[in-house]
């Protein structure tokens, strides 16, 4: 994800340790989200502290997020322009990104607003990864997205990954679902507060899931254009 500045500390809750921060939205570093996730202090058998670098996912100081409940997108933990391409460098102080050229979560203040915050500038090649999913037993699965288009938009498809974004990095695809305005118009709507039109767009995957994963959407397009806005997914077994 786009890099900041992140004004962290860490807490001893109930006999367990968590770390406390946030990461930057909105492309630039005055807008910021607050994370928390699990960490590991113990101490060596001189007494000395041992404490474990933390990674911070989506799903916090839970172990994981239900596969089969609906989750915003911007719950991502991983946001890039590509596979293997590092994120983008922060504007300094309240300044905006220069040159901003990967997604970016565009946030709202208000927390009534439907559907007003969401991955944007996605194209080809853009990347969204989770950490931790829960998919339970072995089940054929589908996906569903709420995503929106307009007409100057690029057609495409969105892959998805388990436990790394390609195969090279130790990534599994399980399935692939189709970015076009035939899949987009077919889709159930829903209605944003700004009154823009969402659609879920959904495809059954290739394989079977179980257990817990990592999940990466990368998106991909013949097209140098945007492909779509990107707000919720969930899966269906």
């Amino acid at each position: 994800m786009m890099k900041g500045n992140n004004h962290g500390g860490i807490c001893r809750i109930n006999g367990k340790w968590y770390v406390f921060g946030h990461s930057p939205s909105s492309n630039g570093g005055a807008f910021r989200r607050g994370v928390a996730d699990r960490m590991n202090i113990s101490l060596k058998d001189d007494g000395t502290p041992l404490i474990e670098t933390a990674e911070f996912t989506s799903s916090g100081v839970s172990e994981y997020l239900d596969a089969y409940q609906i989750w915003n997108a911007n719950t991502a933990c991983y946001l890039a322009a590509g596979v293997g391409i590092p994120a983008a460098k922060g504007g300094e102080g309240q300044e905006t990104v220069e040159g901003f050229d990967q997604p970016y979560i565009a946030a709202t203040h208000d927390p009534e607003a439907a559907h007003a915050s969401y991955i944007t500038d996605i194209k080809n090649g853009s990347v969204a990864g989770y950490k931790y999913i829960g998919f339970g037993e072995m089940a054929d699965t589908s996906l569903k997205m709420l995503i929106r288009r307009n007409d100057s938009m690029a057609e495409g498809r969105v892959q998805v990954y388990l436990d790394a974004p390609n195969e090279e990095q130790g990534g599994t695809l399980i399935g692939t679902l189709a970015i076009t305005e035939e899949a987009y118009r077919a889709g159930e709507t829903e209605a944003s507060t700004d009154g823009s039109e969402w659609h879920w767009i959904s495809g059954v995957l290739d394989a079977p899931v179980e257990g817990i994963h990592a999940v990466y959407f990368i998106f991909g397009s013949d097209a140098d254009d945007y492909i779509c806005d990107f707000d919720q997914f969930t899966f269906e077994s």
